[in-house]
């Protein structure tokens, strides 16, 4: 079976129909092992504000929002409890098929993982969850975003238009979708 690395955008967590909008998005896609991993958002923005009034070390702070996306994965693990959350990496089944699995950044993500990531704000959990996706070997990450995603656009012009971040390129993985969470009806 395939396996899927899905990252929902933080900015997400502000949407009161996720949950419908999720499962309406997931239903159209080939069926497949899925890992989810959730964006900072505005937790993560909140200390970008602190950031920006204080001046902060780049590393540290980096590594702070490194271990808010915690609080956000705990959020998902409320809205969706029919996902499995993990919290180890030897708790992550990678060949199990549904139902998704909920995994925490912080899993594998840590300052001894030496991925190839900029410790800085070039860095979101957009390039987070392609490394994640690439230690895994996915065959797949998909970014799902809160705002429109113009088709065609190369992962630089993506990049340069600030719909995922600067240091996705910085990870060798293909393929990366990056798509809009649409409304769903009704």
């Amino acid at each position: 079976m395939k396996l899927r690395v899905i990252k929902i955008g933080g900015s997400l967590l502000s949407r009161s129909s996720l949950r419908a909008d999720f499962w309406a998005w997931h239903s159209h896609q080939p069926l497949a092992a899925d890992v989810v991993i959730v964006g900072g958002g505005p937790v993560v923005d909140g200390l970008r504000a602190i950031d920006q009034t204080f001046a902060m070390n780049a590393a540290s702070m980096h590594w702070r929002c490194v271990r808010a996306l915690r609080a956000t994965y705990e959020v998902m693990a409320e809205l969706f409890p029919e996902w499995q959350p993990v919290e180890r990496v030897c708790d992550l089944n990678v060949q199990a098929g549904p139902p998704v699995q909920l995994l925490t950044v912080d899993a594998l993500y840590t300052p001894q993982a030496k991925a190839p990531l900029p410790c800085d704000w070039r860095t979101t959990s957009d390039a987070i969850a392609t490394w994640i996706a690439m230690t895994l070997s996915a065959d797949e990450v998909v970014l799902l975003k809160s705002c429109a995603v113009p088709p065609g656009l190369s992962i630089a012009e993506l990049s340069r238009r600030s719909i995922i971040d600067v240091a996705i390129a910085e990870v060798p993985f293909e393929p990366i979708r990056i798509e809009p969470l649409p409304k769903s009806p009704g």
